[in-house]
């Protein structure tokens, strides 16, 4: 689930740094129809849910030892709470509004073609990317607002289990490091920082180590 919230929040923070300009206007729609297809597949709310409730009845029924338990405090779990509060206000299927869109589900299907979204195959997509700029932007807000409400709450809880515990400093020595997790423990999520100026990038496996 943690690995689909972070799809979530990277299609949205994409979105979100678009502007308003027509080449940007016409990635914004094709960043709009992978989130569509992205929450499509499954309830991101259930499951945002589900992680919340594991967590906070991991560490209120005390099955959380050592660090563990430290790092999931009580203002933390607070937090959590808050967020799960939040989150059952947001009526109906995420995306719903789109999935009769005559425009986007035009724009969807096009989009699958190698070169689909042109002149001749999408007219109506280029009629909407002439015009205004305020049209647009109304329009692009309005398409995405449920996908806004609920980046919030998720960006808020990657936020928190980025910052659980703090960052450790490691040495790959010969370009390979390994250390053993502990088992007892449930780990959601690896952050895996580099210098801005490294030539190099990391392959985490996906093993115990």
């Amino acid at each position: 689930a943690v690995r689909l919230f972070m799809r979530y929040d990277h299609l949205m923070t994409l979105y979100q740094s678009l502007a308003g300009e027509q080449q940007d206007a016409r990635k914004a729609i094709v960043t709009l129809i992978e989130l569509y297809e992205l929450t499509a597949r499954g309830d991101l709310k259930a499951d945002l849910m589900r992680e919340i409730d594991r967590i906070t009845f991991s560490q209120s029924s005390g099955r959380m030892r050592g660090a563990e338990a430290e790092a999931f405090d009580v203002t933390l779990v607070a937090k959590l709470k808050k967020i799960a509060e939040a989150v059952t206000q947001l009526r109906g299927q995420l995306g719903a509004h789109l999935k009769n869109h005559d425009f986007i589900n035009a724009v969807r299907q096009k989009s699958a073609i190698p070169g689909g979204l042109n002149t001749f195959d999408l007219p109506s997509l280029h009629y909407w990317l002439n015009q205004p700029q305020t049209v647009r932007n109304e329009q692009l807000s309005l398409w995405s607002e449920p996908f806004r409400e609920l980046y919030a709450h998720i960006h808020l809880y990657l936020q928190l289990l980025r910052n659980k515990e703090p960052p450790k400093a490691c040495l790959a020595e010969e370009g390979y490091f390994a250390e053993t997790l502990d088992t007892r423990r449930s780990y959601q999520f690896l952050e895996i920082l580099m210098p801005s100026d490294s030539t190099v990038y990391p392959e985490p496996s996906l093993g115990r180590h």
